[in-house]
């Protein structure tokens, strides 16, 4: 056993004594450097080890590399107010994030506030309240909504009610009004059943 401090060793006793210190030095665990902490590995690769750009810094959003746990990086360019930009958090533009992506098909966007029960609303999908989303959105002329933009079902494409009387020749009436037209919006004349 070593004693603590300077210690004369001489003649094969020495070359004994030097042997040990070498083979227990050599009997460490050799510990990778970018395993202790602080201590980063470098790189040129991109890829999912964590390793990248040939410096010391960890993979982070912002840096304008697309990481594995990211869904986009645009680096400086990530922006939380500005359409079809990659978000600050590297999340990829969506429906509900109070942004209008008119590169993503939306009209309109107002996050939480987005309904598709509330009139004159942004709907869910982040399309503008339109007739046929069986919602009555009065803001849009609308006076009937019945999810569909068919005619002839009682609300028409234009989202106005069907009825005899409201000036248009809806399906199955003759006429609508004017002379020679009944109070059933069927033309006067013999045999139609109105007297």
């Amino acid at each position: 056993m070593l004693q603590p401090g300077p210690q004369e060793i001489s003649g094969t006793s020495a070359t004994r004594h030097l042997a040990q210190r070498v083979t227990f030095f050599w009997a460490l665990p050799l510990i990778p450097l970018f395993a202790l902490p602080g201590l980063g590995a470098c790189s040129d690769n991109d890829d999912s080890t964590g390793l990248n750009n040939n410096n010391i810094t960890r993979p982070f959003c912002g840096d304008g590399v697309v990481d594995d746990a990211e869904e986009c990086d645009q680096g400086e360019d990530n922006s939380d107010t500005e359409p079809d930009r990659c978000r600050t958090g590297c999340t990829s533009p969506s429906c509900g994030d109070q942004v209008v992506d008119t590169g993503h098909g939306e009209e309109c966007d107002d996050g939480p506030a987005n309904s598709d029960s509330l009139p004159n609303a942004c709907r869910s999908d982040c399309r503008a309240a339109h007739c046929g989303d069986g919602v009555v959105d009065p803001g849009r002329g609308e006076t009937c909504d019945d999810g569909n933009t068919v005619s002839g079902d009682g609300c028409d494409g234009q989202c106005r009610p069907e009825y005899c009387g409201n000036g248009v020749v809806d399906p199955g009436e003759e006429c609508d009004g004017g002379e020679g037209c009944g109070p059933s919006c069927l033309l006067h004349r013999c045999g139609n059943g109105v007297v």
